[in-house]
This record gives structure tokens, sequence and C-alpha cells, in this order.
């Protein structure tokens, strides 16, 4: 066979280079293919194989080869798109070594700076899965420093896709959008995760991709935390040249944008090692292991889905840090957690955070964690404890205004949503739960209850907080004008002490009766020092209210927080959301009184030039009403909530001065919007008097 070496290799602006170009010329070579195959050369400049083909390999051996030029780009030829297939031999591996404690060698090996940009058009399979007791082989093993990962979409192996190395610090495996940057098994391939991350791998950015049906080892009964779409921290041969940290750790790792989805395809329920169907197996979204310490972490406007127990798989979590022993400033921020269905205990939560004291300032904020259906539901959300130890000094963490549903007590084990154990200081506020979840109805078990509660306090969690519960409302006049506001006694439960500090009293409503553990914030009254009446904060729309105290710590400014209080029921007309008021016109014979201002009649016509509006209560200022005078009584109704308010069937207010009630129909229009007025109008003859 005559074989013909072809050559591509141009500079950006699209010039022909030759290997003595001059020093820091950006270079870039076009892949013009989707087949495999080895540089005939590498080092001398040009992107050819044998055959002539500038495959990905020889790009990747050509840019490995450049020590010249600073930038070096690979690019893939307009066009060109599909899979390249690489078949199960040594001969194919760039790298013929372990590059971590999973996988057994990698088919390509980047070793210097460069940018791969694939355009979301070239992918990555291993023909046929190796034998298990033979081989793992990763797709890619990136060990250099500030290579960009772009646009790489249907990029499999048979174990790890890519691998970051302990040298890779800076690195980025980005996407212009999830479209490019798509890797959903079709077929499983059984790779455990698609990138992983050894130790050493500092300040690595994961960003625009969208990942799923993952697969896990068959004989792997239990949790596995080197399984997962994004593993970081695992174990591998090689050191960290670049820092002093040593073994087992990871610093500046950020995860923004990305969806992690492994929801089922087909009806097979079991994912073994025979399935091509692509129906995803058991796995955790983003895993840490064994004994890393992990510095810096954020994951951000990332959306986590379907992490199921299949069959005889083990459970799975969507961030499981089970294993840190070390960790500093942990940041999960607006991200979406959907149909993860682990175990009931806390240490098969959603998210599981490190059993350690994480210091620095750390937050897990806005986060929705929604568990769907029933046949969904989770036992726990957010697990943080050590089972043993003690976590000293206090945490600047906090869990603040995130939305839970789909988290409620099954079976044995009793679980909180929200499980905090030994953490010492732990702001947890401002939070809004669903209907389906933990906890309790109008008993006091919420308040210190450490199973089916919407929120435990476990042991040595926020020992400084006691709760303070409402035990009282009044419609109180408020400063000169006379308005009357609602307001709530609230006390600490006496059979604790309270802090001797002020507190700050979230307000939260309850949306149903049906529902009571369906609470969402309302507002906050701040630096209460002694029992007594509050105004409620914000508008009510539901029939119940309940509160959690918070306490800040004097020793350490941070923000302690307490379990939810008891619910309060609220009067029916601020339930509703509705502001009533009563006005009283009276048709006079022979001309107009004078003691208030004309108002235009209401539909009335025989009146002396308008109808007028009683300004002092009736009470005060009886009328005596004679036979064939007419009285109309009109009934507003103000929607005062920031929500539309739907009023089905009829409304009836009572009337306060003695005269029978009026009945709002509502038919054509049920819908109140906020700040809307409604009402009614009744007519009423031959009334003896009006009166107290």
């Amino acid at each position: 066979m005559s074989l013909t070496l072809g050559m591509l290799v141009t500079a950006v602006g699209g010039t022909a280079l030759s290997p003595q170009a001059a020093a820091d010329t950006p270079v870039s070579f076009v892949v013009d293919t989707a087949v495999d195959g080895a540089d005939a050369d590498p080092g001398n400049g040009y992107c050819g194989t044998s055959h002539g083909l500038c495959t990905l390999r020889a790009a990747i051996m050509e840019a490995n080869a450049d020590r010249t030029n600073t930038t070096v780009e690979i690019t893939v030829k307009e066009g060109v798109s599909g899979r390249i297939d690489l078949p199960n031999a040594e001969a194919n591996l760039m790298f013929n070594t372990a590059v971590s404690s999973r996988d057994k060698g990698a088919y390509l090996y980047v070793d210097r700076p460069m940018t791969i940009d694939l355009g979301g058009r070239l992918g990555l399979g291993a023909l046929t899965r190796w034998s298990y007791d033979r081989f793992w082989i990763a797709g890619l093993y990136v060990n250099a420093a500030n290579v960009v990962l772009k646009n790489f979409s249907n990029f499999f192996a048979t174990d790890s896709s890519i691998v970051f190395g302990p040298d890779s610090d800076g690195s980025q495996l980005i996407a212009d959008s999830l479209t490019k940057g798509s890797n959903v098994q079709a077929v499983n391939s059984h790779g455990n995760r698609f990138a992983a991350l050894l130790s050493g791998a500092d300040n690595i950015r994961i960003e625009g991709m969208r990942i799923g049906r993952l697969a896990n080892d068959s004989d792997d009964q239990a949790l596995d935390l080197e399984n997962g779409a994004i593993v970081v921290g695992l174990g591998g041969p090689a050191t960290d040249a670049g820092t002093d940290d040593g073994a087992n750790v990871v610093r500046d790792l950020t995860i923004s944008n990305v969806t992690i989805d492994n929801s089922p395809v087909g009806t097979n329920p079991v994912c073994d090692l025979t399935d091509q169907g692509g129906r995803g197996c058991a796995s955790n979204g983003i895993a840490f292991a064994a004994d890393v310490e992990v510095h810096d972490l954020t994951v951000q406007d990332s959306t986590l889905r379907h992490f199921p127990s299949m069959g005889a798989r083990p459970t799975t979590t969507a961030i499981n840090a089970a294993s840190v022993p070390a960790a500093s400033d942990w940041n999960i921020l607006g991200n979406v957690f959907e149909q993860v269905k682990s175990g009931l205990a806390e240490e098969q939560a959603t998210l599981v955070l490190p059993p350690c004291n994480i210091t620095g300032t750390s937050q897990v904020t806005d986060n929705k964690f929604v568990n769907g259906t029933a046949a969904d539901v989770q036992g726990v959300a957010i697990y943080w404890g050590n089972p043993t130890g003690t976590y000293t000094p206090a945490s600047d963490m906090s869990i603040e205004d995130n939305l839970f549903n789909g988290y409620r007590k099954l079976s044995a084990p009793l679980v909180a949503t929200v499980s905090i154990a030994r953490p010492q200081s732990v702001t947890v506020r401002r939070n809004e739960f669903g209907p389906v979840n933990n906890g309790r109805w109008v008993t006091a078990e919420e308040e210190t209850g450490s199973d089916n509660v919407m929120f435990a306090n476990l042991a040595g969690a926020n020992p400084q907080v006691q709760m303070w519960i409402p035990t009282g409302d009044e419609w109180q006049q408020v400063g000169q004008t006379g308005d009357q506001e609602l307001m709530i006694y609230v006390e600490p439960v006496q059979s604790q002490p309270a802090p001797l500090t002020p507190v700050d009293l979230d307000f939260y409503a309850a949306t149903s009766s049906a529902a009571p553990w369906a609470v969402e914030y309302i507002g906050t009254v701040s630096g209460v020092t002694a029992a007594g009446w509050v105004e409620l904060p914000g508008e009510a729309t539901g029939d119940y209210i309940r509160l959690q105290t918070h306490y800040r710590n004097p020793l350490t400014a941070q923000v302690e927080s307490s379990q939810y209080s008891r619910f309060w029921e609220l009067p029916q007309e601020l339930a509703a959301g509705l502001e009533i008021d009563l006005q009283a016109w009276v048709d006079l014979p022979g001309g107009c009184d004078t003691w208030g201002e004309i108002k235009a009649a209401p539909g009335s016509e025989n009146v002396c030039q308008g109808i007028q509006e009683l300004e002092e209560p009736m009470g005060n200022r009886p009328l005596i009403i004679t036979a064939g005078q007419e009285v109309w009584f009109t009934y507003t109704v103000k929607n005062t909530t920031s929500q539309m308010i739907i009023m089905l069937g009829t409304w009836e207010f009572k009337d306060t001065y003695g005269a029978p009630p009026c009945a709002l129909e509502v038919d054509t229009d049920p819908y109140l919007m906020p700040g809307e007025t409604g009402g009614c109008l009744r007519k009423a003859t031959e009334l003896a008097a009006l009166g107290p």
C-alpha cells in the first residue's frame, strides 16, 4: 500500500506555517476527519497521519510537541462531524499507564497549554467495552495548566471521559450552549463518570455542559463516591508538581450552568452490563472521593435531575461530600435539584455537606429542591453533620431562601427536610416549604423534634437559640392615623432559657390548612427583647402563621437559627387577605342631612341630590327610619395582598352595626387583583332603627 503524508497547519490568519515559525505565533490545527489515527511525525509543525488526514489525535500530538509557540488552538473543519471510534488496543493509548485509581490509561493526552474546540460536532466513543479484568480507559487526560476544552459533545470513554490531572491548574471544560456541550449517552458505554478531577487539580471551571445517563459498576452494591457525572478528588499515581498542598487537596472548583440529567429511558428498571438501551443507572451527580479536602467550591445556576435507586443499585445523591475531611468556602447557589430518589437516612440526602467544620464563609442559597410526585419523595434535602465529632470553631454557613418540596417521611428512619448536627452555629432562614414535606401540625414538636420536621437542630447545632412562639392576636390602632393593624403576641418557650440579647423573628404563612407544613416567608421583626405585641410584618395570605427565631452569637457574630414554631390561626378576614369597609347612606325625605360628604347615589333614584355617608358611628347617633324610607348599605372589599385572590362562591360580611349581612355574589369576574376593590350593595326598607 502506498502512503501519502498530508499536512495541515495554519496560523490564526490562515497562512501556511512551517516548523521554523517565529516564536509566540498563534497556531491553529484544523481537524478534517472523524476517523482516528496518529500523527506521522510529531514536532514537524504539520498535522497529518500517514494517510494525509488531520485527526484529533494527530492534532493533539502535534500541539503537545510544539514548545515554541505560546497559543495553540485545535478546531474542527466546517462540515466535519460524527464520532471518533477508538478500537480497544493498547496501541491506541497516548497515555498507557494509569491516570487515576479507576482509569488504566487514556486514549488522548494533553500535556501543554492549548485550546481544543470541537464545535459540538465531533465526539468520541469506544467501539466495545474492554474486558473488566483488563482496562477501564479514560477518553482524554489533561495534565497541563490553562487547557481549554470547548464544545465537547458525545464524548465518551469506557470509564472517565475526561480526567484533569494534578498539574491541570486553571483548565476549563466549557461550551457555548448546552447543545454544543451535550454528553448524554444514547447507548450505554458503561462510563462511570464524565469529568474527574484528581487531587491537586486547582482552579478548574466546568460550565455550560449537559451530562447524563451514566452507568455504575455492576458489583457496587453500596454508595460509591468515585462514581458520578463529576467526581472530585479521584485518586491517582501522579503528584501535584504545581503546589505544595500535597495529596488529597482540590481548590477553586467552579461548576456553573451545568445540567446533569440521569433520566432513564425505556422500561428496564435495572442497568446491567448487557444493557445497550441507554437507560442510565443509579449514579451521583457531583461526588467527592474519600479523604479529599475541597476548598473554594462554587456550584451555581445548574440543574441536577433524576438520580434514582434502581433495582439492586446503590442509593444516589445529587451532591455527595460524605467523606470530605476538611473544607472551606462552599457556595451552592441558584440550582435546581429535581427527582433525587435516595434513601431516607440523613447521609443519603439530596445534598450531603462535608462532615466537618466548613471554614470561611459558605452559603446554600436560592436553590430549589423539588421531588415531584409522591413516588419520588425523598427523606432529606440537606444534611450537614458529623455522627461523632464536634465542630469548633463556629462555621459561617447560611442556608437561606431555598424552596423545598417532596421531602416527607415515608418509613423509618425518621428524618427532617433540613437536618443539621454538630456544626455548632448555622444560619437557616427565609426558606419556603411546599405541601409535600416533613412537618408537624399545631403541636410543639416542630420546635424541638428531630424527626418528621421541616428543620432539625440535632446534637450540638445552634445551642444558643430557643424558640419564640405566637400565643395571641389582636387588632390594634397603630400611630395617629387610626389604622388598625393585626398584632401578634410573641413569647419564648418558658421551659427553656431565652437569649439575653435581642432576637429576630421570621414570620411564615401557611398556604393551606389541608397541608399545614407548606409555608412561605412573609417578613421579619428584628430586635425583640421581651415578650409582647409585634405587628405582623407583611401580608399573610394563608390561614396560619408560624415563627422562626434567630440570635446573633456575640462571640462569633454568627446568626444562629431555631427550628420552626407551632402554627397560629389568623383571623379570617386577614387570612382571606381582604380589607373590609362598611358604608351606609340614607335617603331622607324633604331634604339632605348635613352630617357628611355627599356621595353619588349607587343605583338609587329618588334621593335628595345624592346619598350621604354617615361619618359618625351609628352606635353613637342612632337613626329612626320611617315607613317608606330607604337605607342603602355598601360593603367594599379590597385585596391588600401582593397576589391575585380568586373569590369562589359567596362571601358574607357581617354588619357590625346590626344590619343583616350583605352577600357578595361572584359570577363573571371572580378575580380580585392586588389593590383592587370589589363590593356589593344592599337595599333595606321599613327598618325600625339602626343601632348597637
